[in-house]
């Protein structure tokens, strides 16, 4: 259980970053990184340039079809973009998802210690203040929160593996490893 609670401190500790990876990847959808007409006209007339080197500027007549397929190639590669912040973007919403999730099922107070700690960046010593207790009392709750915590995920993950026929009690795959999947 001591490793499954180590790997749910990391993960806890990657969620604030995951918070702000989140809100950039819905800015990124929101404004799409595209081609601009400057950037497009920018290209073009450096090609009409080499173009009009040529010997006998064979190259000019064939400048409208050149600047159809650098549209389609930008199109095909700005889609792909978009796709791949989409797919990210779900990735970590899920995890997010689910980690509040299994906070809402603990102690209201396990759960905010938690919070406090992996979402705001609050110290022992300031969420002691907060709550007029002992720094002693928040790291005892939330200790017993990532031990809970850690629970959860075993027995989810448990459940994943009993329906594909591999589970093996106290295994540590049952945990999302940062960076990876729930």
């Amino acid at each position: 259980m001591e490793k499954n609670t180590a790997t749910i401190r990391d993960y806890l500790r990657a969620c604030r970053r995951n918070q702000q990876l989140i809100a950039i990847l819905h800015y990124e959808l929101e404004h799409p990184a595209h081609v601009s007409s400057g950037e497009m006209i920018e290209v073009l007339s450096y090609g009409h340039h080499e173009y009009e080197t040529m010997p006998n500027s064979q190259g000019v007549e064939n400048l409208p079809a050149v600047a159809l397929s650098y549209r389609e190639r930008t199109d095909v590669i700005n889609e792909g973009i978009r796709r791949e912040v989409a797919t990210q973007l779900i990735e970590l919403e899920n995890k997010q998802e689910r980690i509040d999730y299994y906070l809402n099922l603990l102690h209201v107070r396990e759960a905010e210690v938690i919070r406090f700690t992996y979402f705001d960046g609050l110290s022992t010593e300031e969420i002691a203040d907060k709550y007029g207790i002992s720094p002693r009392t928040v790291r005892n709750r939330r200790t017993k929160a990532i031990r809970h915590l850690a629970e959860l995920f075993e027995y989810a993950a448990s459940l994943q593996q009993q329906f594909s026929g591999t589970y093996m009690p106290g295994s540590a795959e049952v945990l999302p490893q940062p960076g990876r999947g729930i």
